[in-house]
């Protein structure tokens, strides 16, 4: 069956001679949009180990494998005597479909000789870096002690707490960690090193000043716009018009801060607003919900407004930079301490030839850019020295080698990487194209230092002119919902996303636009919200339950209602999806099998951690030996021997009272 694409999916797939950015929503279609551009390129005698495909995962590299040899053999079948594609089928066997991390290990074992590894290195386990680590750690700082450095010891000063170095040990990991995900470590740290330096400049000229007021203004800009909704509603014929003239100061207020422009004048200002007490209602026309919802809005801002304060402006500027004098020592100290343990953690891993995904990225880096001389560097900021990197001459032979470099989840992406596929890339899409795509708004890895501000950059630059040599196509059609899950999640995404939150606009562009036709539904699939008190413990049916007991309870009855209002739906119809299976998917197979609800459970655990077969293993281990009380007691408390939790406690009671005793005494 010929699949019908749409006008932009097309626009993805044909284009050529240019970079390409894709902007594509969930449900888009974007990996047979993928796949289709591939196996077209492939038609116009492109050989298939001449692009370089760059997934996230190797689960995602396999299936993109797999589907494009699929799309190859489909072709095949229509025209089976053409010898191009009989030769893709033999190379796709070859080709890069691959992680950024694999990819780094490929270059790394074709060319070690140029940056002097070791070739016989293997990939050190999570485990078998943190002790190494750990040696590392200890050794630096014992013989830091014995050194006696006065800079050294008012660092362990000025972070330690108590009579531990942990505090220290973490803040050197943390700013390790940070630092390796930039593409040169040691200029990123060295330019850290002087973050808190203070000097003869005008301090409303720091860049962290400029940052503080940068984001108040960002804040002030959201109250004001609550307190303009509230404003509104006061405005309604049954809204709470007397709170009307306490808002327009209160706005007045708000607004008046925004005509600051240095720390000191926000400093001040932030401390003149002054909030009225509302006056009270007791005119029964105002819609007490209205009279309530206004309230809220308002108690919102005063919230935000102090947070503000004490976030960004809790001290005058003079005292701020008095702080950073005391702090600059240490953290130059911190900062070359940091240095220290990268450099013994680097030879004690040459020493034991093990490397790590970072080194896969930073050795892959050093093969393929070359980093500018000292005396280049001299004075300029990591990102200028960035800008000065030139490829190397591996890079351009790959450059040359490879027609096209195709990114999924580019959103993805840190500095390190970029910069390795931007040295094979290139600038110049007439030679080598650059296709990435992804999407922002599903960017959930930066806390492993994921850069989403990369993807944005391109975002914001790259043209939607179909003739652009940097262009951009968005995809937001969604064909894997329906219409109205599509409304509910726009509703709710318009009102909380934004630059600030999110780090984009949730505009016509971000929107999910419906690109699927479902049969009608057999009865009414509006969403709809339940909520219920999880918390609470009154004199209820539910107050002996927990938490995730009630959840289950409110769900099933949900089940139930639904059953009744249609007789033709199944249980089969309906699914439960968790944030998380652990510690919730067996509570919830207990719940609705109470309460007479067949359960499939679609669990990633293995096969022996399942409730079913962990009973039978304790089983056959009680009656290989009765006396191991933990096996002896989940059977106990098993549907084979049926003991309930009151029970069982009362058998510990025994047990406690004779210290010679087992459960199985008892």
């Amino acid at each position: 069956m010929t699949v019908e694409f749409t006008k932009e999916q097309q626009a993805v797939i044909d284009a050529r001679k240019c970079n390409i950015l894709v902007s594509a929503a969930a449900g888009s279609g974007k990996t047979a949009v993928l796949v289709e551009r591939i196996i077209k390129m492939i038609r116009e005698d492109m050989d298939i180990d001449h692009l370089l495909v760059v997934t996230f995962t190797k689960a995602a590299a396999a299936q993109m494998r797999e589907k494009i040899t699929g799309a190859i053999q489909e072709s095949l079948l229509k025209d089976p005597d053409n010898k191009h594609l009989q030769k893709q089928e033999t190379l796709i066997h070859n080709a890069q479909i691959t992680t950024i991390d694999s990819f780094c290990q490929y270059v790394l074992k074709n060319n070690f000789n140029t940056i002097g590894i070791d070739p016989s290195f293997h990939v050190g386990d999570e485990g078998e870096m943190r002790l190494l680590q750990e040696e590392v750690m200890s050794d630096l700082l014992e013989e830091e002690y014995q050194l006696e450095n006065p800079d050294f010891l008012y660092c362990m000063d000025y972070f330690g707490t108590g009579h531990s170095d942990r505090k220290i040990e973490d803040y050197i990991l943390q700013l390790y960690r940070f630092a390796m995900s930039m593409p040169w470590p040691e200029d990123w740290i060295n330019e850290r090193a002087g973050n808190y330096s203070v000097t003869d400049c005008d301090p409303n000229d720091l860049e962290f000043v400029k940052a503080c007021v940068e984001k108040a203004k960002i804040s002030i800009n959201g109250m004001l716009q609550n307190l303009k909704t509230a404003e509104s509603v006061c405005c309604e014929s049954d809204g709470p018009y007397a709170y009307g003239p306490t808002l327009e100061s209160d706005k007045s207020s708000i607004e008046a801060l925004l005509r600051y422009d240095t720390y000191d004048a926000l400093f001040d200002g932030l401390r003149a607003v002054s909030f009225d007490k509302l006056k009270a209602i007791r005119d029964n026309s105002v819609n007490a919900d209205k009279k309530e919802y206004v309230q809220k809005l308002r108690k919102k801002v005063k919230d935000e407004l102090d947070k503000l304060t004490e976030k960004y402006f809790a001290l005058p500027l003079g005292t701020v930079i008095d702080q950073m004098s005391l702090c600059d020592r240490a953290v130059k100290e911190l900062c070359r301490l940091t240095l220290r343990f990268k450099g013994l953690f680097d030879a004690k891993k040459r020493e034991n030839q093990i490397i790590d995904f970072s080194d896969m990225e930073h050795f892959a880096l050093q093969i393929l850019v070359e980093h500018p001389s000292a005396e280049e560097c001299e004075g300029l900021s990591v990102q200028e020295i960035i800008d000065k990197c030139r490829p190397s001459s591996v890079a351009l032979e790959y450059r040359d080698y490879y027609k096209e470099v195709l990114i999924d989840e580019y959103q993805d992406s840190n500095n390190v990487q970029e910069l390795i596929l931007k040295s094979i890339s290139g600038d110049r899409p007439d030679l080598s194209e650059r296709f990435m795509v992804g999407d922002v708004k599903q960017s959930i890895y930066k806390f492993r230092l994921a850069r989403p501000e990369i993807f944005m950059d391109k975002l914001d630059t790259y043209s939607k002119d179909a003739r652009a040599e940097d262009r951009r196509i968005d995809l937001h059609m969604n064909f894997r919902s329906r219409k109205e899950v599509l409304e509910i999640t726009n509703y709710i995404f318009e009102k909380i996303m934004g630059r600030d939150l999110g780090s984009v606009d949730y505009d016509m562009d971000a929107r999910l636009v419906t690109g699927a036709s479902y049969p009608e539904p057999l009865m009414d699939v509006t969403p709809e919200i339940v909520m219920f008190d999880s918390e609470s413990d009154g004199d209820n049916e539910l107050s002996d339950y927990d938490s995730r007991e009630k959840e289950a309870l409110v769900i099933a009855e949900r089940i139930h209602s639904l059953m009744q209002e249609n007789k033709d739906l199944k249980y089969k119809d309906m699914v439960i999806l968790l944030r998380s299976l652990s510690g919730w998917d067996e509570t919830f197979k207990k719940i609705l099998e109470d309460q007479g609800i067949p359960v499939y459970i679609e669990s990633k655990r293995g096969y022996f951690d399942a409730i079913e077969v962990s009973t039978m293993l304790d089983m056959l281990t009680v009656i290989d030996n009765p006396s191991i009380d933990i096996p002896l007691v989940s059977v106990m408390h098993s549907v084979i021997g049926g003991f309930s939790d009151e029970e069982l406690a009362k058998l510990r009671i025994l047990v406690n009272a004779d210290k010679e005793a087992s459960v199985e005494d008892s």
